[in-house]
């Protein structure tokens, strides 16, 4: 009878059930917390165990109030960037100056609708193996054979930017600098954020979509070439020293994944 007993009861600890309270005191924990959000953090923060935790974030990421699938399941960011620069940058038009640094497979700006993009890309190569076109190699991983016509993406980085020849005479030229996840692999933060502001005209806007750094997020965790896990109070160190911007906002764009920076030259 005691073993049956200690049986139903581990039973019944298993059994879930729903709060609206708890729910929503998980949901203000991912959205809010200022802190690394772990199972175990959002525990200590909540006062739930971590299986409750556990299930109230699953359930959160299954209702998109939380992470990568925010917007769309199963959806690409890229679309969603691109509405929100519109949407919330003044001035951007078809005639726009934009350079965007790590477009990889999925830019944020279509370079066939605007003619004056530019693209640079740590992983571009002209391949000969692939008829000699432009390919993106990120880790073995070929993107975009020939998507990109060559004159319109080089081979660089964000350290890099004022060292491609096609870029030396682009100084104080740009009404934009964007990139999307691509800042937080860089080893040289403000060196980086250096070389966007010599790009970019006065006023001119530079536009980072980033990993939130609180999160837990295997996609951004596991990433072995993150070499920043950036979080608003680095972010704005990282401007302070660089001095050559204004204007710093930095605004969640999906909950616990990512970032989105704005900032304008000074």
């Amino acid at each position: 009878m005691k073993k049956l007993f200690k049986k139903l009861l581990r039973k019944y600890k298993k059994i879930f059930i729903f709060s609206k309270e708890e729910y929503d005191l998980v949901l203000d924990f991912f959205l809010n917390y200022q802190g690394f959000r772990t199972l175990y953090d959002c525990s200590m923060q909540t006062k739930l165990d971590i299986e409750k935790c556990k299930e109230y974030k699953k359930r959160l990421y299954k209702e998109r109030k939380l992470g990568m699938y925010y917007f769309k399941e199963g959806a690409d960011p890229q679309p969603f960037m691109f509405e929100y620069i519109k949407k919330t940058i003044p001035n951007f038009s078809y005639a726009s100056h934009i350079a965007e640094v790590g477009p990889g497979k999925f830019p944020i700006i279509s370079d066939k609708k605007y003619s004056n993009w530019v693209g640079i890309d740590y992983n571009f190569q002209d391949n000969v193996m692939y008829g000699g076109g432009g390919v993106i190699d990120f880790n073995g991983r070929i993107f975009e054979i020939d998507n990109y016509p060559t004159k319109n993406i080089h081979q660089g980085s964000w350290e890099s930017l004022l060292e491609i020849p096609a870029m030396q005479d682009r100084l104080n030229t740009f009404d934009f600098v964007m990139g999307s996840h691509s800042y937080e692999h860089v080893f040289e933060p403000i060196k980086s954020l250096d070389n966007a502001a010599k790009l970019l005209k006065p006023n001119g806007y530079l536009i980072l979509f980033v990993p939130d750094g609180f999160s837990d997020e295997p996609a951004s965790r596991e990433e072995p070439t993150h070499t920043l896990f950036l979080v608003p109070d680095m972010i704005k160190e990282f401007f302070r020293y660089c001095g050559k911007y204004k204007n710093l906002k930095i605004e969640v764009f999906r909950p616990n994944y990512d970032y989105v920076i704005t900032a304008q030259k000074a």
